[in-house]
């Protein structure tokens, strides 16, 4: 080994020596130390590479944010539908103005039927019930024959009908002959006038009779049998078109003129009365001509009608008066004996903002209205005041001229409950 070598080797030595007592008498907590101590010895590729730093601080990665989100705090709430969406779900947009508020009175009443259209289709013979041709509900027409009667008491009268007219015919050929005698001088006038006479009370007696007889609705006004089916036949008819409504004989039934039941009931339901009750606080504002809104419920549409008559007094038992409204009922949809409300209007008042109540919703325990903005339609909440079946006044969150959903709200709703459980709006 050359001097050269020699030099080489013991400076190697020495530096392996100097590094080895250096590391332990350095601190274990110096990380940096600690470091340079593990990387001693090691291949450049095996190496940690330093941190980069920027100003003296450790730069750190960008975070990552999820696709879409940016931005979604400026539209946030708002639900955006294409115009076939608005035209399929039946969504229409209004512009806000002043309207009129109708301050009305709920009132409960029952449907009736207008008595004027109600007839009792009594008998006028007492006789023995032979056929019943009507049941409960059939449609009648005026002058159709409901039932027939056999009665003795009206083959009586026409007895004595025929009876009168056969004494009256022979009393005129005897006063015919008396007279033309008379003429030829051939008998007194005294016979003359006793045959004149006994025609005359011939006629009267075979009048008499005849009224007999028209009394029971049996007889045409020159005094035939109407019927022309027998002397005892008595036919029940229907005075006006209508419906059965009640009936109460059975075929061999014996039918007095005074029965304690009506043996039948028809009624015209074409038109009905909704009688309201009244209470007396409430009568001063209730007066004929009054707008009145029927609310029947059951699936049937309300009726619009008016009051035309309030009693003039007031129930002792019920503290009521009763008003009247008249509906016109072509489908007999409204049947007597259904329980309804109505409402009445008593006052007009004039508002700001009036909107109709089927715009308002109720989110998060709010009440809002869906108004138009240029992303789509948002949520806004209100306050309200003056309110009736169909209207109410908006005092804030919604200003004349802004655009908002008035029909529709609950598929907005729907959309934003999607959105809200991460759905999201397909289009």
């Amino acid at each position: 080994m050359n001097r050269r070598a020699k030099f080489v080797m013991v400076g190697s030595l020495g530096a392996v020596a100097f590094l080895l007592a250096f590391a332990l008498t350095t601190p274990r907590g110096n990380n940096q130390t600690a470091g340079l101590a593990e990387t001693a010895g090691k291949p450049e590729s095996q190496k940690e590479k330093p941190k980069e730093q920027a100003g003296g601080k450790e730069k750190q990665p960008k975070a990552k944010h999820d696709a879409g989100k940016e931005g979604d705090s400026d539209h946030e709430g708002v639900v955006k539908l294409s115009p076939e969406e608005m035209k399929e779900h039946g969504i229409k947009v209004r512009a806000a103005g002043p309207g009129e508020i109708k301050v009305s009175l709920r009132l409960a009443g029952e449907v009736q039927f207008d008595p004027d259209l109600v007839v009792k289709v009594r008998t006028q013979v007492p006789g023995v019930v032979r056929e019943v041709r009507k049941k409960v509900g059939d449609t009648v027409r005026q002058g159709e024959v409901l039932a027939v009667l056999e009665s003795r008491e009206l083959a009586e009268a026409n007895a004595k009908l025929a009876s009168s007219r056969g004494k009256e015919a022979l009393v005129k050929a005897a006063f015919q002959r008396e007279e033309q005698l008379w003429k030829e001088k051939i008998t007194s006038e005294r016979e003359y006038l006793e045959a004149r006479q006994a025609l005359e009370e011939a006629g009267i007696e075979r009048q008499l009779a005849q009224r007999r007889l028209a009394t029971f609705g049996s007889a045409s006004p020159d005094g035939k049998d109407a019927t022309g089916q027998g002397m005892a036949r008595y036919e029940l008819k229907a005075p006006m078109n209508g419906t059965v409504i009640e009936r109460n004989l059975v075929r061999g039934e014996f039918l007095k003129e005074e029965a304690e039941r009506t043996p039948l009931v028809i009624a015209d339901t074409g038109r009905v009365w909704v009688n309201l009750a009244v209470y007396q606080k409430d009568l001063a504002r209730v007066v004929p001509g009054s707008k009145a809104t029927v609310i029947f419920g059951h699936g049937i549409a309300p009726a619009e009608g008016v009051v035309d008559y309030v009693s003039p007094a007031v129930g002792e038992g019920t503290r009521t008066a009763t008003a009247r409204v008249v509906l016109n009922n072509p489908v007999n949809a409204y049947r007597p004996g259904l329980f309804v409300t109505a409402e009445v209007v008593v006052d007009k008042e004039q508002a700001g903002v009036v909107i109709p109540k089927s715009a308002l919703q109720t989110l998060e325990g709010r009440q809002v209205v869906w108004v138009e903005e240029t992303e789509g339609y948002r949520p806004a909440a209100v306050e309200t005041g003056r309110s009736n079946g169909e209207s109410v006044e908006v005092t804030s969150g919604l200003e004349p001229g802004q655009r908002y959903v008035a029909e529709g709200v609950f598929t907005l709703k729907a959309e934003l409950g999607k959105e809200a459980f991460g759905e999201g709006h397909g289009h």
